[in-house]
């Protein structure tokens, strides 16, 4: 599920991105997070590459994942989207109906599925 957010200023977003220092180690990670996403047939090594990948960019924006701040009892992975920590998160679920009711009651009513986002 993806989900609208508040929007950020992608151009600060992108100046404050520019101003860390990223190293190869970091990149390499990151490579890594993306082939396992790929690659991931069940939702709990998609899940557990989306955390991973939160962490890494947490630790080089110097910033919180937005389920640290705004979500900390969803009990499925989130993951920032956009201009990081704010224009949209995807989140996982088992049961799309209590996700959007959890969502829509944090005030999220700007809610996608898989299948409205992607045409096959």
């Amino acid at each position: 599920m993806c989900i609208a957010a508040k929007k950020k200023d992608s151009n600060e977003a992108v100046k404050q991105f520019r101003a860390q220092t990223v190293f190869d180690d970091d990149i390499e990670k990151m490579k890594r997070i993306i082939i396992a996403v790929a690659n991931a047939t069940q939702v709990d090594v998609f899940e557990e590459a989306m955390e991973e990948s939160e962490k890494l960019l947490s630790r080089i924006l110097k910033l919180k994942p937005v389920k640290e701040i705004l979500f900390p009892d969803y009990p499925y992975a989130i993951k920032s989207l956009g201009a990081w920590g704010g224009d949209f998160f995807m989140a996982t679920f088992r049961k799309e109906v209590e996700a959007r009711k959890y969502f829509e009651e944090k005030g999220y009513t700007t809610l996608f599925n898989y299948n409205e986002l992607i045409k096959k």
